[in-house]
């Protein structure tokens, strides 16, 4: 039998398997790092960033406006 991960989930499987990873891990310093890059990068280009804003500003980042 094939070993189930990530990888072959089927989509409501894999939803599930995203619910149960902590939110805590997804808020670390280097994931948080990484959407202050892609928040100015977008915001530099005039691409739409409210969704990087948002995640941002719920993580306790002030952003200079």
């Amino acid at each position: 039998m094939k070993k189930m991960t990530k990888y072959n989930l089927s989509n409501e499987e894999f939803l599930n398997y995203i619910k149960s990873i902590p939110k805590s891990q997804f808020n670390n310093k280097s994931h948080i790092e990484y959407f202050k890059k892609v928040y100015e990068a977008k915001k530099k280009s005039g691409s739409d960033y409210s969704k990087e804003e948002k995640y941002l500003k719920e993580n306790g980042v002030k952003l200079d406006d």
